[in-house]
Parts: C-alpha cells; structure tokens; sequence
C-alpha cells in the first residue's frame, strides 16, 4: 500500500521470465492494463493497482509465447481491507 496516495500495487510473482500481459476483469468481460511486458523472472511483475476509493480489483496475468496468450495465474480478486489488516501487504496463493 502506498502511503502516499492510499493506492495498493498489485505484484505477481511469476516462474520464469518471460512477456507477459496482465488484465482486470471489469464485469464479465477482460481489459488489459499492461501489455506485452518484460519481466526478468525475479523481484514482483506489477500487475496494476487498486486506485484510493476502489475496495477491489480481480485480476490475472497472461503469458506470451509464439503470438498466443497462456494464463500463468488463477484470477486473483485483492481486497483492500485485507490489505490493510496486513499491514500493508498482503500475498495471495
């Protein structure tokens, strides 16, 4: 959590490296929030973040090889009020 701002950024621990996209689910219906970014297999992929007034976000990242998209996660949906009570970071698995 951001203490600035009251945002949260949401990091993925990925295997590997890799290009990878990562999406929001808004409705019943996927929108990309980052695209087609390099992550060197080490430290958090962030994802995104949750903007100071959003209690939560449900997200997922996607992996990219030879032109076709592979989901390397589950949907995650973070809450801020777990947050929160964690002090400020939470991990999800």
């Amino acid at each position: 959590k951001n203490p600035s701002d009251s945002s949260i950024d949401i990091l993925f621990y990925l295997e590997g490296s890799g290009v990878f996209t990562s999406q929001e689910k808004s409705g019943d219906s996927w929108v990309t929030v980052k695209e087609n970014q390099n992550y060197a297999g080490s430290g958090g992929f962030l994802a995104g973040s949750i903007p100071a007034g959003q209690d939560t976000k449900t997200m997922r990242v996607l992996k990219i090889e030879n032109g076709k998209y592979t989901a390397v996660t589950k949907e995650f949906t973070v809450t801020r009020s777990e947050v929160e009570a964690s002090l400020g970071i939470k991990t999800y698995n």
